[in-house]
């Protein structure tokens, strides 16, 4: 079972291959506790699952996302402070 935790305001950013990427909640039973969805060039929305390192989970590494975008910055940090114990021992 996922729990999903929603964020206040999404997160826009790109993944390696320059597609928007649209962060949109913290998985706390995971450890790809980002999830999202890259949005296609028609415009479609693949849902995505990334780890704190920006890996993307079941995905080619162009799906990559660097945490260390501006705009990413404090995702990491806020996601694994939200994570309990029993995922954090896995990562």
């Amino acid at each position: 079972m996922s729990i999903l935790i929603p964020l206040f305001k999404p997160i826009h950013t790109t993944d390696n291959a320059g597609r928007k990427v649209l962060i949109q909640a913290i998985n706390t039973s995971s450890t790809d506790c980002i999830h999202g969805v890259i949005i296609g060039q028609n415009g479609s929305e693949n849902p995505t699952n990334w780890d704190l390192n920006g890996t993307a989970r079941d995905r080619p590494s162009d799906c990559n996302i660097d945490l260390r975008k501006e705009e990413l910055m404090y995702l990491k940090e806020t996601a694994l402070k939200m994570l309990p114990d029993e995922i954090k021992k896995f990562i």
